[in-house]
């Protein structure tokens, strides 16, 4: 799902339209979409400060309330 292209009537929109939290809009047919806006969490430092220890540790804790990515896979 593109949030702005409405999945009703195929219609595109230039700014997304939140009619309350947790719902897009589309301006042209009135469809509502649910949608979830949750943090981006990044962990960065310099090379040998325990990044991949920690997100080693990390990960297996809140794997089952956030998408793991490698920070590579954001550029």
């Amino acid at each position: 799902m593109h949030p702005l292209i409405c999945a009703a009537c195929g219609e595109r929109a230039d700014v997304p339209r939140v009619q309350e939290p947790g719902l897009l809009v589309c301006a042209a047919c009135g469809h509502g979409e649910p949608f979830a806006r949750l943090p981006l969490f990044c962990l960065t430092g310099p090379s040998g400060t325990g990044k991949s220890t920690v997100a080693r540790l990390l990960t297996p804790r809140v794997a089952d309330r956030v998408v793991v990515l490698e920070q590579d896979l954001l550029w």
